[in-house]
C-alpha cells in the first residue's frame, strides 16, 4: 500500500488531494494524531485557531485605493510604521492561506496572470486608512476599498511543499518500517519514531535550496548583511544572474531587517527574478527562490 502510494505521489499518477485521502489509511495504521490532523486540514482547510505550517504564510503586499475629486484615483501601498507591533506588520505584508489544497489549486487556475487580488474587508480598509488621514484630508480624498496581491508562484509553492512533505513522510515511514502494512507494532518505541518522522517533516524548518544545485550545494537563508559566496553560487545555478544577485546584496546591505520597507523590497526582488526565470522556462527554480526570500524576512 505505502510503496504504491509513494510511486503514485512521486509520479503524479493521482491528484494531491487523492494522495492525501489515501494517506489516511497510513495515518490510521500508525495511529498518529499529528499526521491525521495535518491530512484533515490540508484536505478540508485550516481554521483561524489552527497552528498553520510556515509554508502556508506567503508574501502579500496590501494596497488601498484613494479617490479624489474629478474622478482621480491613486493606489497606495500600505506601509506600517516601525513603531507598530510586529503582528500588525506580518498581517500587512503576508497572507495566511487557510484554504484546502483543492481550493488553492482552483485559485491558481483562476488567476489569469502572475498575480491575483483579494479584496480587504471594509473594517480593515478603515483601519489602514487611518495611516493616511492627514494627506487625504488635505487633498479632499477618501479611501473606500483595498486589496492585497497574491502571487501564483507562491500559491504553487504551497501545493509543491505539501506534496514534498507528504512524499518525505511516506518514504521515511517506508524506510523505518519496510513492512508497515503487515508488521507494525503500536508500541512506545515505534510511536516515538513515527512522531519524529511526522513532526520533523511537517513543522521543522526546511529549505529546498539546500539541495537545489546538487548534493554538494548548501545555501541557508538566515539574515546577514550580504550573501555568502556559497549562497551566490547556488543562486546562480538556479538561474539568478549577477545583476540580480548584486541587487539582492544591496537590499541586504542598505536595509535594517526591522524596517517596514525591508520585506517589500525583498518581495519586489523575488517577483522580478521569478518573472525572469519564467521567461527562460526555469519554472522549477521559482518556488525555491520564493522560499529562500520568505525565510529571509
Amino acid at each position: 500500500m505505502i510503496k504504491q502510494l509513494i510511486t503514485d505521489v512521486a509520479y503524479e499518477n493521482i491528484t494531491l488531494s487523492q494522495s492525501l485521502t489515501r494517506s489516511k489509511l497510513i495515518a490510521s495504521k500508525i495511529n498518529n494524531d499529528v499526521f491525521k490532523n495535518w491530512i484533515k486540514r490540508e484536505i478540508e482547510g485550516y481554521d483561524d485557531n489552527d497552528a498553520l505550517p510556515d509554508y502556508r504564510t506567503i508574501p502579500s503586499p496590501t494596497f488601498l485605493i484613494a479617490e479624489f475629486p474629478l474622478g482621480e484615483m491613486h493606489t497606495i501601498e500600505v506601509s506600517i510604521p516601525d513603531t507598530y507591533d510586529e503582528s500588525i506588520k506580518k498581517k500587512t505584508y503576508f497572507h495566511e492561506v487557510l484554504g484546502s489544497i483543492n481550493s488553492i489549486e482552483d485559485n491558481i487556475n483562476s488567476i489569469p496572470g502572475a498575480q491575483g487580488q483579494i479584496n480587504l474587508p471594509i473594517g480593515l480598509v478603515k483601519i489602514y486608512s487611518g495611516l493616511y488621514n492627514k494627506q487625504l484630508k488635505a487633498n479632499r480624498g477618501v479611501i473606500r476599498s483595498g486589496h492585497r496581491l497574491v502571487s501564483r508562484v507562491h500559491l504553487k509553492n504551497i501545493v509543491e511543499q505539501t506534496k514534498q512533505k507528504l512524499l518525505d513522510i511516506l518514504m521515511d515511514l517506508n524506510e523505518q518500517f519496510p513492512d508497515l502494512e503487515n508488521d507494525f507494532e503500536n508500541n512506545r518505541q515505534n510511536n516515538e519514531a513515527v512522531s519524529n518522522i511526522i513532526t520533523n517533516n511537517i513543522y521543522a524548518p526546511n529549505n529546498n535550496l539546500n539541495n537545489a544545485a546538487g548534493a554538494n550545494a548548501t545555501i541557508t537563508s538566515q539574515y546577514t548583511n550580504t550573501l555568502s559566496q556559497t549562497q551566490e553560487n547556488s543562486l546562480k545555478e538556479l538561474g539568478v544572474n549577477d545583476d540580480e544577485i548584486q541587487e539582492l546584496n544591496t537590499i541586504l546591505t542598505e536595509n535594517n531587517k526591522e524596517s517596514s520597507t525591508f520585506p517589500k523590497k525583498l518581495m519586489a526582488w523575488s517577483a522580478s527574478v521569478a518573472s525572469s526565470l519564467a521567461g527562460r522556462g526555469l519554472y522549477d527554480a521559482i518556488p525555491k527562490i520564493s522560499e529562500f526570500i520568505t525565510q529571509l524576512m
